[in-house]
């Protein structure tokens, strides 16, 4: 059987996917090792930072299966888009 050639255009694709993903990992990340700081400057109890370490990971888990859902609705590379100005608005924030 012939295997259908990969596009370039399936390559920019999974560049943005990639891209993304590593964009991700410093928002998730990036609280723990702070934790103790925002603690103090804050006033946060204990519980509510070790909530607020967790509230990325729950945030992933519950959005998660929005995703073939959008892509379907929308096509991968729209879907990609979208999270990417709502991945650079939410860091503008930050």
């Amino acid at each position: 059987m012939n295997r259908p050639r990969p596009r370039s255009s399936d390559a920019i694709l999974l560049a943005g996917v990639v891209l993304v993903a590593i964009n991700l990992r410093p928002a998730a990340a990036s609280i723990g090792p702070l934790i103790g700081r925002i603690e103090r400057d804050t006033g946060l109890s204990s519980g509510w930072a070790s909530a607020l370490t967790t509230l990325p990971v729950l945030c992933f888990g519950a959005l998660a299966p929005l995703a073939p859902i959008l892509a379907k609705r929308f096509g991968v590379r729209s879907s990609i888009a979208g999270a990417m100005v709502v991945l650079v608005a939410g860091i503008a924030m930050r």
